[in-house]
């Protein structure tokens, strides 16, 4: 039997040892090559992205400061101390419980004119409402005339996350303190009047709109909604004279929402991508909140937050940042060009995004913001047929009779009259008893024929109908 040889068992044991180190060197050499490679990916992405026109730090994203005597917002604020029992939650059982908001049911059913007749029983009541919040809406009337929106933002929240915002709500409150008002004042015959309070709630829109975050572009337009209803009712109630209408034409016009929608979901880049750059930061107070979203669990979160993890999280943040720039893109689009794009790309993100990126799949639908999209071009929809209503009661208020046709309002009185937004065309038109009925397609990308959107429905076929009796 031969004995081992010690000096070839040494060599083999070196030999190992060597390749085993070798081998470690080739992997780091090939991980920091890739790491390298993948940095100046990501920095291309980036750049790209912010061509797009996304700001790529919180406080671009933020925008200048505004000094405190142009800013409008602590003179809501002050505004918001004086309305009077709004919105209180009711507790039940020791939790939160359900919202109480009186008068805002009695404002929300006599602009609804809900039930149909109730207007009548209801004045009453709102008159009494509006004279309890008269200081209120005395001081919405002086932030609306400061030349500045801006919130403060919080130093310990990142972003335009961070804005102090939590009178959203009292926006739309006032919003229909106001319309009531302008309804109350033109059955009375102050047309004026009426009409001064419908602009200072429309003004209140144009500064939410203004600023850089989806909550408040949201509130904009519910509070445009509200203002434009109210208006509607003012038009049609009284004769406006045709110099007014072409004020209340600029007015209506304001703000682009397309355009404040744009802005909001490029500013919420810097947002999006603090996700990865907090994993950098944090990596332990991120594994947890990433493992609830995580196939795998704590094993996964714990293996994507560690160093080595690094080179599936630079690839994830490649392919982040192009769907970010797709979206800001996305979003200057009208819907009915990017609706089908909006599908293709949500589609895209469900379903090609592999499991291990976990950030892709806990945050991507926050930003995918095909919703407000079509909200913001619905909204514009009601901006612009208001605009062609009042050249129609221009038209009336010269010729005692509209047109057969928005083909006549091109020669008087001179307006660039606006497209339908959902169909890309002039607003559907016709005559009805001696009013008119004036229609958008709608979010179906339909002409349905004047059928307006059934409310309670979620599938939005119909159009948007206004529909003036005189």
């Amino acid at each position: 039997m031969s004995r081992p040889d010690p000096t070839r068992r040494k060599s083999t044991t070196r030999f190992a040892v060597e390749l085993t180190l070798a081998l470690a060197v080739i992997c780091v050499a090939v991980y920091l090559v890739l790491i390298r490679d993948l940095e100046r990916t990501l920095k291309y992405s980036l750049d790209r992205l912010h061509a797009a026109g996304a700001p790529m730090t919180f406080a671009q994203a933020a925008g200048p400061a505004v000094a405190d005597e142009d800013n409008a917002v602590p003179v809501y604020q002050q505004a918001f101390e004086r309305l009077q029992s709004f919105g209180r939650f009711v507790s039940a059982g020791g939790t939160r419980g359900h919202l109480v908001d009186p008068d805002g049911d009695i404002l929300r059913s006599f602009l609804r004119d809900n039930p149909p007749g109730s207007q009548q029983k209801l004045r009453a009541r709102t008159s009494e409402i509006l004279a309890r919040n008269k200081a209120a809406l005395a001081l919405v009337g002086q932030a609306v005339a400061k030349p500045a929106f801006r919130y403060p933002l919080d130093a310990e929240v990142p972003g335009p996350a961070g804005a102090d915002v939590p009178h959203l709500d009292r926006f739309r409150a006032c919003a229909r303190l106001l319309a009531a008002q302008a309804i109350i004042l033109s059955e009375l015959g102050i047309t004026r009047e009426a009409i001064n309070s419908c602009r200072t709630g429309f003004r209140m829109g144009v500064q939410l709109a203004s600023q850089p975050d989806m909550m408040s572009i949201s509130a904009s337009i519910g509070v445009d909604s509200i203002m434009l209803d109210a208006l509607r009712q003012v038009v049609e109630k009284g004769d406006i004279e045709i110099e007014t209408c072409r004020a209340l034409y600029e007015e209506v016009g304001k703000p682009d929402l397309r355009v404040s929608f744009r802005r909001a979901q490029a500013a919420e880049v810097p947002q999006a991508l603090w996700w990865f750059a907090e994993v950098e930061r944090d990596p332990e107070g991120m594994q947890e909140s990433l493992a609830r979203n995580s196939p795998w669990s704590d094993l996964a979160a714990k293996a994507y937050v560690r160093q080595l993890g690094r080179i599936v999280r630079l690839s994830e943040e490649i392919r982040y940042a192009d769907f970010l720039r797709r979206s800001v893109t996305l979003a200057a689009m009208p819907y009915r060009e990017a609706k089908a794009a909006y599908r293709k790309l949500r589609e895209e993100m469900r379903r090609g995004t592999p499991s291990y990126h976990l950030i892709t799949r806990t945050v991507y639908e926050f930003y995918l913001e095909d919703n407000v999209s079509a909200s913001c071009d619905v909204a514009a929809a009601r901006q612009r047929a208001m605009q062609v209503a009042l050249a129609l009661k221009a038209y009336h208020a010269r010729y005692h009779a509209y047109p057969d046709s928005l083909a006549a309002l091109r020669g008087y009185p001179g307006w660039k009259l606006p497209q339908d937004p959902f169909s890309g065309k002039p607003f559907a038109y016709r005559r009805k008893g001696a009013g008119f009925v004036l229609y958008s397609w709608g979010e179906d990308l339909d002409d349905d024929g004047g059928r307006p959107v059934n409310p309670l429905s979620s599938s939005r076929d119909g159009d948007i109908v206004w529909e003036f009796k005189r």
